[in-house]
């Protein structure tokens, strides 16, 4: 499943061949922007259909606060058997909130209702920053998955960031994917919809070692909620706003036919830890 990358080994790197891990983040739509809109949550049994057809093993990064709110559909994810961490507890934009607390207590959520620890956890809006890791460490996570290595004025400036898993305070790092080492275009559902059909015709980069998809209901669904927004706010959202699935669906034919497995985030953590010793 696994080769060494030789230049990469004093990093405890270790490279995926041909493998794709697509992430679903669960939270409130447009997080951080709206607050206790649910709609996209009504989907959740049609998302759980459509990756049965089409053999899609998402892993989903629940916003804890939909653990209290909505535990019926945290419910149907669990029964689906599809690999589940966290997101933080509010959502907070742009660090409104303490970190500690939200980490703490999403953490506490999660092992009320599934009866284990939590092993991984992804930062809202990319917002990470070194210290981080150590409140991750702290509360027994193993892995975050929340760098962008791109730049967004006013969040961050990844653009020196591995494209591969990386350790950092002991804490593995799995960022997400972007088109190739020039064109730092993130592979996330929102973008292939706005650069449509860019992500269909650039051959995915051997600089990234595992492609991490990014996903949002609302970004596959087409929200009330979403007009509902400034629209400064929507326009990333306007272009193929009814055809969500149906650029995931084109997306990952394409990646089936170059001969791309499934791999989940559980998976790469593990493999990082047992394999990515020098």
């Amino acid at each position: 499943m696994a080769e060494y990358r030789e230049e990469h080994r004093s990093l405890e790197v270790i490279s995926f061949v041909k493998s794709i891990c697509y992430t679903l983040d669960l939270e409130e739509d447009h997080a951080g922007i709206l607050t206790d809109s649910y709609e996209g949550l009504q989907h959740i049994d049609e998302f759980v259909e459509i990756c049965n057809l089409n053999q899609i093993h998402p892993s989903v990064f629940i916003q804890a606060k939909l653990i209290e709110r909505l535990p019926e559909k945290i419910e149907t994810l669990r029964r689906a058997g599809f690999d589940l961490h966290l997101h933080s507890y509010s959502h907070p934009l742009k660090r409104k909130l303490n970190d500690h607390y939200e980490i703490q207590k999403s953490v506490q959520l999660y092992r009320d209702f599934f009866g284990r620890r939590p092993t991984g956890y992804r930062f809202p809006q990319g917002d990470i920053r070194d210290e981080d890791y150590r409140w991750l460490r702290e509360f027994g996570l193993r892995f975050s998955s929340s760098v962008f290595p791109t730049i967004r004025p006013g969040y961050f400036n990844n653009l020196s960031k591995p494209l591969f898993p990386y350790m950092v305070d002991e804490v593995v790092e799995i960022p997400f994917a972007v088109l190739s080492d020039i064109l730092r275009i993130p592979v996330s559902l929102s973008y292939m919809k706005l650069v449509y059909p860019l992500h269909l015709m650039v051959k995915p980069s051997d600089a990234t070692s595992v492609i991490v998809v990014d996903l949002h209901l609302h970004d596959m669904y087409d929200l009330k909620a979403t007009a509902g927004m400034r629209l400064f706010d929507r326009i990333p959202y306007m272009r193929k706003r009814r055809e969500g699935v149906r650029v995931l669906l084109d997306y990952h034919r394409r990646l089936k036919a170059l001969g791309f497995s499934q791999i989940s985030m559980s998976q790469i953590s593990e493999a990082v830890y047992t394999e990515g010793r020098p």
